[in-house]
């Protein structure tokens, strides 16, 4: 699958089936996609349209989630 870099692309927080059913509905439109996940052991990991799979700290701690994700929007030069 082709990405098409001038779309807007999505963090999904979260790899159970809530983020695997985004993952499935932005995959046909080619939005690129990271998904994020506390946990190692998502089922949207194993999806044939997750490109990226980045397992984040806790969500609870916030300073660390925060600067988590801080650290992605500079490695992915996340805009916006």
């Amino acid at each position: 699958m082709k990405i098409n870099h001038s779309l807007p692309g999505v963090v999904i927080l979260g790899g159970e089936t809530q983020g695997l059913g985004i993952l499935r509905l932005l995959a046909p439109c080619q939005i690129p996609t990271i998904v994020v996940d506390q946990d190692k052991w998502g089922v949207a990991k194993a999806s044939r349209y997750c490109r990226v799979f980045l397992n984040s700290p806790p969500y609870r701690q916030t300073e660390e989630f925060v600067n988590f994700l801080l650290k992605i929007k500079e490695k992915y030069n996340l805009q916006n």
